[in-house]
């Protein structure tokens, strides 16, 4: 796929790539090499994170071989100051592209609120070595990857990554609408996102 037209992947860095156990020790998300390489294959991959450049540069650093395929990478100068703390702000990334072609990965819900049908919220990832999100969304992405408009399967908000692959696989009715936009499980409108 020409680079121009592959759509954008942006990934949080913290507890959805890797663990920061110690100031000096960066655990990777198990599956992180081969998840990027296939991610790289579908997708402009893009690391965006609330992170100074020192701990980003260490970061991707630890990503083996897999940190060439990484297109570009936004810490907390790229980010947006709120009373709240620090949103980022995928409207920034340099990566042609259009929102409705752009998917993000990340843990923390509060960052999607200035694009909320783009994101895939992610457990978060404190060391554990059994983790398997990454090998699990993985299907989902490449999925999204090949539609024209991400954001008529993650509207709503941000859905975790079992009701999107239950949407994806057929076993979740619900169409995205208006009236319709309960298929989150456990999701209110006290969200504020109806």
């Amino acid at each position: 796929m020409a680079e121009a037209r592959k759509p954008v992947l942006v990934l949080d860095l913290n507890e959805t790539l890797v663990w920061k156990k110690n100031a000096s020790t960066i655990v990777n998300r198990p599956g992180l090499e081969a998840f990027l390489s296939r991610m790289a294959m579908a997708y402009c991959v893009v690391i965006f994170s609330v992170s100074d450049s020192r701990h980003l540069d260490q970061s991707v650093a630890g990503f083996g071989a897999s940190a060439k395929l990484i297109t570009d990478v936004y810490g907390i100068e790229d980010c947006t100051r709120t009373r709240a703390g620090f949103i980022k702000d995928v409207r920034k990334v340099k990566v042609r592209h259009e929102l409705k072609r752009l998917v993000w990965v990340d843990n923390e819900r509060f960052h999607f609120r200035l694009c909320p049908h783009n994101g895939i919220e992610i457990k978060p990832f404190r060391g554990e070595a059994d983790d398997k999100e990454l090998e699990r969304l993985t299907p989902l992405l490449l999925k999204l990857s090949k539609v024209e408009d991400v954001t008529q399967f993650l509207w709503n908000g941000q859905p975790k990554v079992s009701e999107a692959q239950e949407h994806f696989a057929g076993k979740n009715p619900c169409k995205p609408n208006a009236k319709n936009k309960k298929w989150l499980s456990g999701q209110s409108s006290a969200s504020g996102l109806d």
